[in-house]
């Protein structure tokens, strides 16, 4: 690794931790310098700042007290001056939206912990939601931003609030990709209303779905137009999208055949044209894109 890009990536260490626990310079406080110091130690061993630093308590405490934004908008302005070098603002891109989880060992108490299987370590799990760009020419998730999530948190406000913040970096979305657990009628209306472009997995459950698949002869496609309605404040709102049905489709990647329901409010998209071609991402690279994705695919080349 050349020097020069070393001393850079100190640099916007520096500045993110500056901005992340709002540190002031001109008082004698805990470093930047030496609270990365203790960060890269600790991830140079995979071990705890306590176990290598004396000191983990005046970090943790700094952590305490900083507002989680923060962390955010520190973040995000990094990302600003990467989009600004990549001219991303000026390109069109794909974009995933899923949760992310870190583990929590102790007593699960208030909104901010997850409950989390007793097969999964830990006894529970911070979420967060984190938006990627996934592109077919790189096989890696890009993460542009990721927000921390409380238990009943509204994913309709939360996914649009992490699109605006996004505005300013990217350009054209040509759509985002949803996995099975965003299959929500009110983010289907806010999506719709926002006029972003969306691909969502349906989940295959028993009735219309499963029912129309059976009907389906393999390699059969089929197109619906799913009205819905939205009860909200006590007032129903009426809305549509366009459902799509894959019956077997076979992935050449994998050898294996797929059974596929997502839904979608691209007008022009039909599986039958070249530019629209569906492909499964390999199996041994789904994790690669975006964890807990277990069937997404690309469907632009």
């Amino acid at each position: 690794m050349k020097r020069e890009s070393v001393f850079q990536t100190w640099q916007a260490l520096e500045r993110y931790i500056t901005l992340c626990f709002s540190l002031d310079i001109h008082k004698k406080e805990l470093s930047a310098q030496v609270i990365n110091a203790n960060l890269i130690q600790a991830c140079a061993y995979n071990t705890y700042i306590e176990t290598l630093s004396n000191k983990a308590d005046t970090i943790f405490r700094y952590i305490k007290e900083s507002d989680t934004a923060g962390f955010t908008f520190s973040y995000l302005a990094f990302i600003e001056q990467v989009a600004k070098k990549i001219h991303l603002k000026d390109k069109s891109v794909m974009l995933a939206i899923d949760y992310t989880k870190e583990s929590f060992w102790g007593n699960v108490q208030g909104v901010d912990i997850f409950g989390v299987k007793k097969t999964d370590k830990g006894s529970g799990a911070f979420k967060f939601l984190t938006v990627s760009q996934v592109s077919s020419k790189i096989h890696a998730k890009i993460p542009l931003i990721s927000i921390p999530v409380k238990m009943g948190h509204n994913k309709s406000h939360a996914i649009s609030h992490c699109i605006s913040l996004l505005s300013k970096c990217i350009g054209n979305i040509d759509v985002i990709l949803f996995d099975r657990e965003f299959y929500i009628k009110e983010l289907l209306m806010t999506l719709n209303h926002q006029d972003l472009p969306y691909l969502i997995f349906v989940p295959k459950k028993k009735g219309e779905i499963s029912d129309t698949l059976l009907d389906m002869i393999p390699g059969e496609t089929l197109t619906k137009v799913h009205t819905f309605d939205v009860n909200i404040h006590k007032t129903v709102l009426h809305d549509q999208t366009t459902m799509m049905f894959l019956k077997a489709i076979f992935d050449g990647k994998t050898y294996e055949h797929y059974d596929w329901c997502f839904v979608t409010n691209l007008t022009d998209f039909d599986i039958e044209k070249p530019e629209f071609q569906a492909f499964f991402i390999p199996l041994q690279l789904q994790k690669l894109f975006i964890d807990g994705f277990d069937d997404i695919f690309l469907f632009l080349r």
